[in-house]
């Protein structure tokens, strides 16, 4: 079998894997196994849930590799597809669902800068009370643009809107930030830098 390097694109990795390397998803599994459990984690609240959603597809990635059509935007076609499947697990299993995602339960992570384990834990309640006043939709694209790192089109797809409509929950959501920035403004040497621009 082939050695593949892990310098490879997404789509070589794809044809990797229809040709029946295993190595290429193991590699397409580092590279997105934690970024897709983190966002599966926004929609499912419970990181376990959201470790076995993506576990499922990388299994039905394997299972399904002689049927696979990806020909281009492997990393959307990848978190529309574990969108899908969290919304399905939460139809399935009723443990959770959207409105649960109003009462703060997700974790916020801080960076190693942080000064004490007691601020840091501070400096996440603080942000997550922020964050879980907005509105589901508005709270899951910021997260998706701001912290997953995706465009604004690439959002679109993945949630199937339109990238008016990103833009203008965009700006709704920095505009809600800015007016309350001043309640994190104890916390700003452990800010993460996609908040500091709001002070």
């Amino acid at each position: 079998m082939m050695k593949l390097k892990n310098n490879l694109t997404d789509l070589n990795l794809i044809e990797a894997i229809k040709n029946g390397n295993e190595r290429g998803l193991e590699l397409l599994f580092e590279r997105y196994y934690q970024s897709l459990c983190e966002f599966s984690e926004i929609i499912v609240i419970q990181s376990d849930f959201a470790e076995e959603v993506v576990s499922d597809l990388f299994l039905e990635l394997w299972m399904k590799r002689n049927s696979l059509q990806i020909e281009k935007g492997v990393k959307s076609y990848l978190f529309v597809a574990v969108k899908n499947k969290s919304l399905n697990y939460l139809k399935r299993h009723k443990k959770v669902t959207f409105s649960e995602l109003e009462e703060g339960k997700h974790k916020f992570l801080v960076g190693n800068e942080a000064e004490s384990v007691l601020q840091g834990k501070e400096l996440n309640l603080a942000i997550n009370k922020l964050l879980n006043e907005m509105p589901a939709q508005r709270r899951l694209i910021f997260r998706m643009n701001r912290i997953e790192g995706f465009k604004y089109k690439e959002i679109a797809e993945i949630l199937s809107i339109s990238v008016h409509t990103v833009q203008n929950q965009m700006v709704k959501a920095n505009k809600f930030l800015t007016e309350r920035a001043h309640l994190l403004l104890k916390y700003v040497s452990l800010l993460p830098l996609f908040l500091m621009d709001l002070l």
